[in-house]
């Protein structure tokens, strides 16, 4: 049988169907997007290599310098309609390399380069530190930052801190402060100041504060005077050697000939002498962050007539 024939014939096949011989293959990631691509991160941040296939049912799997990555703590794949991500978290230095996102046999390709941070902080303080307070005391949480222009957020327990009249934030040059006022135990607990994916931790311990006063004595007094003679406001600390100051209407009083502090052993006395009505008022003796109060009445006083 000769074949002559079919010759002809043949030699049309590739112009008639050249997509049967040499089909086109299908089109698995959109076509306006980078076959490879640079990414850089810096140490401790989160990394995203992101592709786009062309249909949204389509499931990719991602790579490694060739091995394939399961999803993990560290490593998320996220997909959304036709955008697949894969978000290295907290990178290091080992996840650094060549990754592909790859599906019918096509792939999106890039290389992750995992750079060290620029410092925020100075580099001579602790990056973690212990603070103790006493309750009712204030407490300073105090950390700086290598530029004076760097602006940090405080956070206690992973929850951003606003300034109120318990908190308050200061800046000063390079040195950033976190100040609680009368800490309580309800703001023990552990803090950061965060900046640029970095951080300075510290842990506060709130105590109850060493007794300074002793026991068995009112917390506060009632006191009458009247006018002209001595007002004697006594109280008793726990120590000898320990040194009060005396308030009225909240500002300190200083020794003068009107009024006299006295010491013996643990026993502290304010005498007022020739009380008079603009005596009278709200005194306290304190010392470590505790007082004792008095409310001085001044009484009597007479107005002669001739």
């Amino acid at each position: 049988m000769s074949f002559s024939r079919w010759l002809p014939a043949l030699d049309r096949v590739p112009d008639l169907c050249p997509s049967l011989l040499y089909p086109e293959p299908k089109v698995v990631f959109a076509k306006e997007q980078l076959a490879r691509s640079e990414v850089k991160t810096e140490a401790g941040a989160s990394a995203t290599l992101s592709c786009e296939v062309a249909q949204a049912q389509t499931e990719v799997t991602w790579y490694k310098d060739g091995k394939k990555l399961s999803q993990s703590s560290q490593v998320r794949v996220e997909a959304s309609g036709c955008r697949w991500q894969l978000v290295v978290q907290q990178a290091g230095k080992a996840d650094a390399g060549e990754y592909s996102c790859e599906a019918g046999g096509q792939k999106v390709s890039f290389h992750l380069d995992v750079t060290e941070p620029k410092a925020v902080f100075a580099k001579g303080q602790p990056t973690h530190s212990e603070v103790k307070a006493q309750a009712g005391a204030s407490a300073t949480l105090s950390c700086e930052v290598a530029q004076a222009q760097t602006e940090v957020t405080w956070y206690k327990d992973g929850k951003k801190l606003s300034q109120n009249s318990q908190v308050r934030v200061e800046a000063s040059g390079c040195r950033r402060q976190l100040v609680l006022q009368q800490a309580g135990k309800a703001d023990a607990g552990d803090y950061s100041c965060e900046a640029g994916g970095q951080r300075v931790s510290f842990h506060l311990d709130v105590t109850e504060p060493k007794v300074v006063f002793a026991k068995e004595q009112l917390a506060r007094s009632e006191v009458k005077a009247e006018m002209g003679a001595s007002a004697t406001l006594s109280c008793e600390v726990a120590q000898a050697q320990t040194e009060v100051t005396w308030y009225k209407d909240g500002k300190k009083l200083s020794q003068s000939s009107q009024v006299r502090v006295e010491a013996s052993g643990c026993r502290r006395q304010l005498v007022v002498q020739q009380a008079g009505k603009e005596d009278a008022g709200e005194y306290n003796c304190e010392a470590g962050g505790q007082r004792v109060s008095f409310r001085l009445d001044v009484t009597g006083g007479c107005c002669w007539g001739w």
